[in-house]
């Protein structure tokens, strides 16, 4: 059987890539395109996740493309498109044009082509920057790295190792980025949360008006890659994974309301969310009256994703409850709603056990959107029109979305592998963090 991913990705298309492989038994064939492209904020990293649900079936992963025999232009490939190179990491086989076996080949790129998504590069203005990258850490292969970006490094009985905690907060998080040094951020180097921000393009001015939102995404970060690495690299609560990758990708999305709405209809919840949101220039501003029309529709923001290929949240969640069987989607989504609901621990150190609550609440500071699968769960929230502490019980604050506006439900969907947690962030040249308040 074979399963293919199209060129222009959508939401739905990644749903019926999952069901597809929930209706079959048989060893599962993938083909990808060598470039993809959408409008969609949330196609891409859902086709992420649904390669890495494909990658994680046991038996032969055959994968097939379109890729000629030449090293350098597969290479660029694999640079330029994250599901095609999941797919390869992933893959016991590779065929390219003309049904060539180029599986050796590959293979031989693929630790160069993971080692570029350690970090991302360090320009302050943002135009050299692009409009994707990603950060992967592939743990179950041992040439590969642990991303520089994620991590700082340490050695242990004579090893160097990777740790993440308090002192790599500051790679994530720059508290006291103020003053003279916002000045000059071109030769400072910035952390991770003012790095992807400054993948908009912002001005260095305009960046140092949202040196708030960038340290708050920094934290969220911080939180979600410590708990990917804790909960979701080579084992957890005693089990093993034997295929593990974790990733951060990032998009920078500049454009109109209306196309945004119509690229993103198939979730009504982020939908509604476009259509509150304040433009990328904010009404008052003492522009002409001709910039202001032009610009008063368009957006710009952000998106971020983290995902691993772990148990999934509501799933380990189970597990370290003390139950071992296999559990069923209201039970998990039980789960689930519960970690959302907890509250912090151990908060008088910094940076620990922040938890998903604090997550929650940075993103309502940033007035983000967020979308989570995991499992046979998805729930989404728009922290612009629901803030945290609004309501007494976070886990009702979140929808449940397990399909698009205009799809039939599907009959005992599959697992997808891991979690994924999409984040939309809303940048403004003008405004910083709360421009929308």
């Amino acid at each position: 059987m074979r399963v293919s991913i199209p060129g222009n990705l959508n939401l739905d298309a990644a749903i019926d890539f999952v069901d597809a492989l929930a209706k079959t038994t048989e060893v599962v064939e993938l083909k990808i395109p060598n470039e993809v492209k959408t409008l969609s904020l949330v196609a891409y990293p859902a086709f992420m996740q649904a390669v890495v649900t494909w990658g994680q079936r046991h038996g032969e992963r055959a994968l097939q493309t379109n890729f000629p025999n030449d090293k350098e232009v597969v290479a660029r490939y694999l640079r330029r498109n994250e599901i095609a190179l999941l797919a390869c990491i992933y893959a016991t086989r590779i065929y390219g044009k003309g049904d060539q076996d180029l599986t050796k080949m590959i293979h031989s790129l693929l630790p160069k082509a993971v080692s570029e998504k350690s970090q991302l590069p360090q320009k302050a203005d943002g135009q050299s920057l692009g409009t994707s990258r990603s950060i992967i850490a592939v743990d179950h292969v041992t040439e590969f790295a642990a991303p520089q970006e994620l991590y700082r490094f340490g050695w242990r009985a004579g090893r160097k190792s990777a740790l993440i905690d308090e002192q790599t907060a500051a790679q994530y998080v720059h508290e006291n980025l103020s003053g003279a040094a916002l000045e000059r951020l071109h030769e400072v180097r910035l952390p991770l949360g003012l790095k992807i921000l400054q993948m908009s393009q912002l001005t260095p001015h305009s960046l140092g008006n949202n040196v708030e939102t960038g340290s708050h995404l920094g934290r969220i970060l911080f939180e979600l890659v410590q708990n990917t690495h804790l909960h979701a690299r080579h084992e957890v609560d005693g089990r093993s994974l034997e295929r593990s990758v974790r990733l951060v990708h990032v998009r920078s999305i500049h454009q109109t309301r209306q196309k945004m709405l119509i690229a993103n209809s198939e979730d009504p919840n982020l939908a509604s969310y476009l259509e509150s949101l304040p433009s990328d220039l904010p009404v008052g501003h003492p522009a002409s009256a001709e910039v202001a029309k032009a610009e008063s529709d368009l957006l710009r923001f952000v998106v971020v994703s983290v995902l691993d290929s772990g148990p999934g949240i509501g799933a380990k969640e189970a597990w370290a409850s003390g139950m071992r069987s296999e559990i069923s989607t209201s039970t998990e989504t039980q789960y689930l709603l519960e970690a959302l609901r907890k509250d912090s621990a151990g908060m008088s150190r910094p940076m620990r056990g922040i938890g998903l609550k604090r997550v929650q609440e940075l993103l309502s500071e940033i007035g983000g959107y967020a979308r989570m699968q995991t499992g046979n769960i998805t729930l989404s929230r728009n922290f612009i029109g629901s803030q945290y502490g609004v309501v007494q019980d976070q886990s009702q604050a979140w929808n449940l979305t397990t399909l698009g506006a205009n799809r039939q439900p599907i009959q005992n969907p599959l697992r997808v592998s891991g979690t994924l947690i999409t984040m939309v962030i809303p940048v403004y040249r003008l405004g910083g963090r709360r421009a929308h308040a």
